[in-house]
């Protein structure tokens, strides 16, 4: 894009790399208590497949389990062959525009180069939106405060490379904490949707329920707390108080619970005999008298 020069010390991928290891510890493990929601998420998905695309959010407070959701759910379509992008959102992306996407999109490419190149070619046209042209010596960092015609430039390109993906097939993609993301993100999220309708792209945001993107989303998915039997399936054996008591439900304390009332393992040290007073000469034993000044010295 002509004028729009950006210079960023980041790895694209590095914020996709902890959600990816969370969906990949997901795929060996079951998910307790969310199965209406994995259920909304996979109609939301039946529902672009007939073509169009739809943003779905995820809601809930910290820890309640929005990015264990999404993770398990996105490892699950994979495995059914779907293709499923994965991207955290972090601060750098106030700055670099559409970072998550991009971040996505890299991670994408690099774990499927040939098939990357039969859908974008060999040079990906995101690509060129952060190239830095080579005459300019001193290139200047741009933040999301774009003007209008480089802006919608740049959503068009991107909505173009997604629409690219899923010609192939349904497609999704999880933008995980995107009220961290800059306003850039959040705007293409509203952009996508208003387009004509024809590309199967399921968009889903996670998002605390206090800092709600003001872009509209057709699907809402609140997260609770999780019931008591799926408590206890997270916590193992009952332990002797009611978890949900001790931590709101929330699965990151729910996780430390087995730990916490785990009886401690008797040790030898534990099992000594407590020294008894016998009596001496038949008569019963005496208290030890207090030490004299002098032994004390």
């Amino acid at each position: 894009i002509p004028g729009l020069v950006i210079a960023v010390a980041t790895n694209h991928g590095r914020d996709t790399g902890a959600l990816q290891a969370l969906a990949e510890e997901a795929s060996g493990n079951g998910l307790a208590g969310r199965d209406v929601e994995l259920m909304a998420l996979d109609a939301a998905f039946s529902h672009v497949a007939a073509g169009g695309i739809r943003p779905v959010g995820v809601e809930g407070d910290r820890g309640i389990g929005k990015t264990r959701l999404v993770t398990h759910w996105a490892t699950r379509a994979r495995q059914q062959g779907t293709t499923v992008l994965l991207a955290r959102c972090a601060g750098l992306d106030r700055m670099v525009p559409l970072h998550p996407l991009m971040a996505a999109l890299d991670q994408f490419v690099e774990s499927d180069r040939r098939r990357a190149q039969a859908l974008f070619g060999p040079q990906p046209a995101y690509r060129n939106l952060m190239d830095v042209p080579r005459g300019d010596p001193t290139p200047a960092v741009i933040a999301p405060a774009l003007n209008a015609s480089v802006r919608r430039r740049m959503f068009e390109v991107m909505l173009s490379t997604f629409s690219h993906m899923a010609s192939a097939g349904p497609t999704a993609i999880v933008l995980d904490d995107i009220h961290l993301a800059g306003e850039l993100t959040r705007a293409w999220v509203e952009f996508a949707r208003a387009r004509p309708s024809g590309v199967p792209l399921l968009i889903v945001v996670t998002q605390l329920l206090n800092t709600r993107m003001s872009s509209r989303v057709d699907d809402r998915i609140p997260l609770g707390p999780l019931d008591l039997a799926a408590a206890r399936t997270i916590v193992g054996s009952p332990p002797a108080v009611d978890p949900n008591a001790h931590t709101a439900a929330n699965q990151i304390f729910l996780r430390q619970l087995p730990d916490n009332h785990r009886p401690a393992t008797p040790t030898a040290k534990d099992h000594k005999p407590r020294p008894t007073a016998r009596a001496h000469n038949g008569h019963p034993p005496q208290p030890t008298p207090p030490p004299t000044p002098d032994a004390a010295r």
